[in-house]
């Protein structure tokens, strides 16, 4: 079973449930964050795996694609 969650932080309080149950992690769960933050990373026993998410990137995209349908282009 994985669960990817929407923060680090909260892939922390799922590792910190999942050791009050009795369930392994990584063994038994994976817990995989976001915001790939080093730091928050190695609070975590296991360390936490994380991914980064290209927030500004996704915005600027989504502008520019809102720009193009604004202006008449067929949506994608």
């Amino acid at each position: 079973v994985g669960v990817l969650c929407g923060t680090n932080w909260r892939a922390l309080e799922v590792i910190d449930l999942c050791r009050q149950m009795l369930v392994r992690v990584p063994e038994d769960v994976a817990v995989l964050g976001m915001d790939d933050d080093e730091v928050v990373c190695n609070l975590g026993r296991p360390q936490l795996a994380s991914v980064a998410t290209p927030g500004e990137r996704v915005g600027t995209e989504a502008a520019a694609l809102l720009e193009r349908l604004l202006e008449g282009a067929a949506p994608p």
